[in-house]
């Protein structure tokens, strides 16, 4: 039987115009995608800005 886990990772959003990052983050899945549960003022800079998200780094498990 083969054996499924997730993996965990640390995210960053950045401005591509300046390299700024302004938001940092940890997730699993699609989290570092997802803008539902996000608060107004980072909507707002991702809507008046140029911005991405990478991830940072993988874990195994969520406590490294």
């Amino acid at each position: 039987m083969e054996v499924l886990y997730e993996m965990f990772y640390v995210y960053e959003y950045f401005n591509l115009e300046t390299q700024e990052v302004f938001y940092v983050g940890k997730g699993t899945g699609r989290k570092y995608r997802q803008m539902t549960g996000r608060n107004e003022d980072f909507i707002k800079y991702i809507r008046e800005n140029d911005c991405d998200v990478r991830i940072v780094k993988e874990f195994e498990l969520e406590d490294d």
